[in-house]
């Protein structure tokens, strides 16, 4: 159609004779041209797949995007990140996730992986699961400036862990009394 595409049909009229032949022409071919478009997007158009792919029958499922099932990784009650006091984790600034209110100073592996970060002072964990998920397991809110105090690390960095595995103990009351908050995002 020259590049003008619907306003070249009037063009196509023949002056001399009136005739709308060559118009009807050049609708046929546009219908014929969305028509076979259509019929080989649907022939040869194929989804990506690979994005979707099932890790493991116990843990992953696939919808729109890999979800992986993440246990606990403390006890307590179970807080949306908005109610942590503190913009990076109440905004989803580092990610998806919750906030537990703990009630007993003990962290477990939440899934099987491997340990990626684990803060010198204690109170931080990095894991990234077998099937490629990294959490962050942060204890407390400003519990770094106690600079190790009341942090016992059990494993290090580099360690695989497995489901439930113990990660980490903490004084939780001598965080408290410390004027600590210990609302833990995970």
């Amino acid at each position: 159609m020259g590049g003008m595409g619907f306003f070249e049909l009037p063009g196509m009229i023949d002056p001399k004779t009136h005739s709308m032949n060559n118009v009807y022409i050049a609708l046929i071919g546009i219908v014929l041209s969305f028509i076979l478009g259509f019929i080989a997007t649907m022939l040869f158009w194929k989804d990506d797949t690979s994005k979707n792919q099932v890790v493991s029958n116990q843990d992953v499922t696939t919808k729109d995007t890999l979800q992986e099932l993440i246990e606990s990784p403390l006890e307590g009650k179970v807080l949306p990140l908005s109610e942590v006091k503190n913009e990076v984790f109440s905004k989803g600034y580092i990610g998806k996730g919750f906030a537990i209110e703990p009630t007993k100073g003990e962290v477990t592996s939440p899934v099987n992986g491997t340990i990626t970060t684990f803060f010198p002072t204690g109170h931080a964990i990095g894991i990234t699961s077998d099937s490629g998920v990294e959490i962050l397991i942060h204890v407390g809110m400003d519990t770094v400036n106690l600079e190790g105090k009341y942090f016992t690390p059990l494993v290090k960095k580099g360690d695989k862990v497995t489901i439930g595995q113990k990660l980490l103990n903490f004084d939780l009351e001598g965080i408290k009394g410390e004027g600590y908050s210990v609302i833990t995002p995970a």
